[in-house]
C-alpha cells in the first residue's frame, strides 16, 4: 500500500511541523532498517524510531480496522491485481465515503454522511507525539 504524493507529502508535513522533522529517516533505507529492528524484537527507542513511518502505519491501522467495522475486506485496499499499489488509504476510505454518502438510503445506516478522512493526517502525527514521550533515547 502507498499513500498518494499528495497525502504523504501533507503527512511529512504535519511531521515536520511538529519539530520531529529530525527524527525522521533520511532514506527509504534508513526507514527500513529502523522497521526491521523493532519486527527483530529490538526495543522502541527515540533514535530507533522514524514517526513520519509510525503515523503511516498508525492510519494504515485504523483504515484497516474502518474498513473491517463497515464490512469491507480491508485488503482490497492494499494491492490490484497485477501486484501494484492499488490506493492511498485516506483516498481509499474518502472514496468510499463519497459512495456511502450517494448510495446509503437505510434508515438504519450508521454511516455520518459528509465523513472524510483527511483529518487522519494531524490525527496520527499528534500520536506520534505522545508515543515518542514513552520512549527512552537510546
Amino acid at each position: 500500500m502507498k499513500f498518494c504524493q499528495e497525502h504523504w507529502d501533507r503527512l511529512r508535513q504535519a511531521i515536520k511541523a511538529r519539530g520531529l522533522g529530525d527524527f525522521v529517516s533520511a532514506s527509504g533505507m534508513e526507514a527500513m532498517a529502523k522497521e526491521v529492528q523493532g519486527l527483530e524484537g529490538m526495543p522502541q527507542t527515540l533514535s530507533r524510531f522514524d514517526p513520519l513511518m509510525g503515523a503511516h502505519w498508525n492510519i494504515v491501522n485504523n483504515a484497516m480496522s474502518m474498513l473491517s467495522r463497515i464490512g469491507i475486506n480491508p485488503f482490497v485496499m492494499m494491492t490490484a491485481e497485477d501486484g501494484t499499489p492499488k490506493a492511498c488509504p485516506i483516498c481509499f476510505l474518502n472514496k468510499i465515503a463519497e459512495d456511502r454518502d450517494k448510495n446509503c438510503f437505510d434508515p438504519e445506516c450508521k454511516w455520518v454522511k459528509g465523513t472524510r478522512f483527511d483529518s487522519w493526517i494531524d490525527r496520527a502525527a499528534d500520536g506520534v507525539i505522545e508515543y515518542m514521550k514513552t520512549l527512552p533515547a537510546k
